[in-house]
């Protein structure tokens, strides 16, 4: 009678034992898929900052550039050269030559 509790309890470990290791396997497995799923969605999530970072500096040239441009078109050499260009002025003293069309 011993022995046979003793087989029967053999038993009811094994077999607590193989539903135990089943359930760490399983476990390991659902780790290992959202581990995976999680390298993935930060890859995306890298690239997507990256983009972001590219955007940000051509941004802040750009930003620059206008900065440079406000600062020209405020100076007198622009507003003498408008002047000059588009208005056709200029100084007192100043004679200004043109040169024939042959065409005519």
């Amino acid at each position: 009678m011993l022995r046979a509790k003793r087989r029967r309890m053999r038993r009811t470990n094994r077999a607590s034992m193989g539903l135990i290791t089943l359930a760490v396997l399983i476990l390991f497995g659902v780790l290992t898929y959202k581990t995976v799923a999680l390298d993935k969605q930060t890859s995306k999530y890298q690239e997507t900052i990256n983009g972001y970072q590219k955007d940000l500096k051509k941004l802040e040239q750009e930003k620059d550039d206008i900065k440079d441009l406000k600062e020209y078109v405020e100076s007198d050499s622009y507003i003498e050269e408008m002047a000059r260009e588009k208005l056709g002025l200029v100084y007192k003293d100043e004679v200004i030559f043109q040169a024939k069309d042959e065409d005519k």
